[in-house]
């Protein structure tokens, strides 16, 4: 991805701006710059008389040289931090920025409202401290707290518009009887903040207590990472963030956002509140809803009634309304306490339990289809495997049991990997499954079952794995309820990072279009024709990119799905990771076609096995000329191929998208790991 965008940019005074130039990834691998750029020795261009353009050019157009010779002097920049690198992930468009003190940076991302349907960007809030401080000139009424400092603060009723800026102990900062409008960012460890009047308190790390209790009202408390406790007023609004929180909602007119983890929403605790408090983001099965102490009722929560209001549910203490549970639809309170995990509906032959699948003697499948991924999290394989029972043993071997997750890896099955706004509309893929097994599903962030299979074999450190049978403690990053239609699952995992939808076959067996009869293997990312031996087959090649190079991808026969080998016309046979391999493979291949083509009505031999192989920054001309050996290097051209060993980092370059459409990374290394770099769709017809 290009680094072309401008996010924002901050005066530093003295003619100096902090400017963020960024680009359109959220991982660790994206760059959000952000560089000091200084005006004092620039030509200011508002005033033409300063330069002298030549003929026909403007000053856009113009080289280093050129820009010279018209006498501009462009500003001086130097990097002060890439915020990806320095964990500020999981967004693309780093738009704002913002000077808390003259080595703190506040960042935030642009998340358009979540206009777009299905749209679950968050609002990502990062607090940067620097190594060094900026030289910063004519910024006042900000306080930082160092170590010769006492670590409680009590502002004064006449303080207000001020910033304090915690350091890493554990800092006690009370507002609640300053003037109001100040913002207090913790910093590392336990704090205790106390709000006042239209405050704004960032927990940032640790385990931190965030009180607005006290408070005449619009506060905002942000607990930031860690476990965090918020107390809300009246009209406050309370932001949990990453953890485990809890959130007391107070006295009415609050907004609560629990945000990730496993929340708890303390509803009234002694005093019922005057107006509902507002719960935007309650998971059943996730989160918890407790009272306490309430008049006739105490704690017990099941005395609380459900009313839905449109797409939400009001819950009410008699005649007085408690909270509002934004996008929650249940007329019982019970509904919401103890969601049934596994809802049984009418999948014909298929049961539901501990979220496994259980089939009967007559399943012959499953539709599996991909709804919604969260923009910017990572391109993430999603498989089945099937196990003993009910508790997920595989031969007898229990989860976490030494030897498990080779098990897993040996036995499972991909359905697809999704992209960001992915080039097809093809996750959807409707998979094989045997009659009387239990199957779980799986994820892998950030991998694949092929990159697994190699890392277990090499000892390597393995990619994070969520399975969607509950641990000990009754847990899964795997939620399932029931589709609007009721007749199938809707199945959320890690807090809707991916949703998927599981329905009965559209037929009484699985649809595996032509060439896609192998894509169920680890390293099946290839177009499988070996059932139509003496045809000519059409196929129709459609690719689309999202990459600077110029890459080119194509197809060359196989003699096994699984092992790659190819065999020559004397006989002679190489294996990926062979010396000789890429070049043969590459001698071979047909159906070269760039980026963003369309090939339509292309013939192709039934009765072989064709894998696909992706030049990067050239053809299969250029690589013979250039890189005939595909060695690793500084060569910007390699052939990456579906088969890890034949690849010059053995990393894994592809993905299975879909049936016959797949995702290609170009870089060596792995680059930014988007896989968008090429998408490769293939429609075989047989006529």
């Amino acid at each position: 991805a290009k680094t072309d965008k401008l996010g924002d940019a901050v005066s530093l005074g003295g003619g100096k701006f902090a400017v963020v130039e960024r680009d359109d990834l959220a991982t660790s691998a994206s760059n959000k710059l952000i560089y000091q750029i200084d005006l004092t020795a620039a030509t200011n261009i508002n005033n033409s008389a300063n330069f002298s353009l030549p003929t026909r050019k403007t000053i856009e157009q113009l080289t280093p040289v050129e820009l010279a010779t018209a006498k501009i002097a462009p500003v001086s920049k130097s990097l002060i931090v890439n915020a990806a690198q320095a964990g500020y992930t999981g967004v693309e468009k780093l738009e704002g920025l913002a000077l808390v003190a003259p080595n703190t940076l506040a960042l935030i991302n642009d998340n358009d409202f979540n206009v777009a349907p299905g749209s679950k960007v968050p609002e990502r809030l990062g607090i940067l401290e620097l190594s060094k401080d900026l030289p910063v000139t004519g910024i006042i009424g900000t306080k930082i707290i160092t170590a010769t400092d006492s670590a409680d603060l009590l502002l004064g009723v006449k303080e207000s518009n001020t910033r304090i800026i915690g350091d890493r102990r554990n800092n006690i900062i009370d507002a609640s009887i300053a003037g109001g409008n100040n913002q207090i960012y913790a910093g590392d460890g336990a704090d205790e903040l106390y709000a006042g009047k239209n405050d704004r308190l960032f927990g940032g790390r640790g385990n931190d207590i965030l009180d607005a209790t006290d408070g005449v009202g619009g506060n905002e408390l942000d607990g930031g990472t860690g476990d965090d406790q918020l107390f809300a007023g009246t009209n406050d609004r309370l932001f949990g963030g990453d953890g485990d929180d809890t959130l007391f909602a107070g006295l009415g007119g609050n907004t609560l956002i629990g945000g990730n983890g496993r929340d708890i929403f303390i509803l009234a605790a002694v005093t019922l509140p005057t107006q509902a408090n507002i719960i935007t983001d309650f998971k059943a099965g996730t989160d918890t809803l407790k009272i306490v102490g309430l008049p006739g009722i105490g704690d017990d929560i099941t005395k609380l009634t459900a009313v839905v209001q449109g797409s939400d549910t009001l819950l009410k203490a008699g005649t007085v309304n408690i909270a509002l549970l934004k996008g929650v639809q249940a007329n019982l309170i019970g509904d919401i306490l103890n969601p049934n995990p596994n809802p049984n509906f009418p999948i014909p032959g298929i049961t539901l339990s501990k979220n496994l699948f259980t089939t009967n003697a007559t399943t012959k499948g499953l539709s599996v289809n991909g709804l919604s991924k969260r923009v910017g999290s990572k391109v993430n394989e999603i498989g089945f495997f099937a196990v003993d029972d009910l508790t997920g043993k595989i031969g007898g071997i229990a989860p976490g049991a030494a030897g498990y997750l080779k098990l897993v890896a040996d036995s499972a099955q991909p359905i697809f990997s999704n992209l960001d706004g992915s080039f097809f509309n093809t996750s959807k893929r409707e998979i094989r499954l045997d009659s009387n097994k239990t199957y779980q599903f799986f994820e892998i962030q950030d991998g694949s079952i092929a990159e697994l299979q190699q890392q277990i074999a090499s000892g390597k450190t393995l990619p994070s794995i969520l399975f969607s049978l509950p641990d000990t403690s009754g847990n899964s990053p795997f939620k399932v309820t029931t589709n609007s239609t009721n007749d199938g699952y809707q199945i959320s995992i890690n807090n809707d990072e991916l949703r998927l939808s599981v329905s009965k076959l559209a037929d009484t067996t699985p649809n595996i279009p032509i060439g896609a009869k192998s894509q169920n293997l680890a390293q099946g990312r290839i177009v499988d024709l070996s059932d139509y031996a003496g045809k000519i087959l059409k196929a129709d090649i459609t690719t689309k990119s999202d990459a600077a190079y110029n890459n080119s991808i194509a197809f060359y026969a196989v003699e096994d799905a699984v092992l790659g080998t190819i065999k020559l016309a004397n006989g002679t046979i190489f294996k990926p990771g062979d010396a000789n391999y890429a070049i043969e493979a590459i001698k071979g291949a047909i159906l070269q076609v760039g980026k963003t083509d369309n090939k339509f009505n292309q013939d192709l031999i039934g009765g072989k096995i064709y894998a696909p192989v992706l030049i990067s920054q050239g053809s299969l001309t250029d690589f013979v000329n250039f890189n005939p050996t595909n060695s690793n290097g500084t060569n910007t051209i390699h052939a990456y191929f579906n088969y890890l060993g034949a690849n010059p980092d053995k990393l894994d370059h592809f993905r299975l998208l879909g049936d016959n459409t797949f995702g290609v990374e170009d870089l060596y290394g792995g680059g930014d790991r988007d896989f968008n770099d090429v998408v490769i769709n293939v429609n075989i017809r047989n006529i």
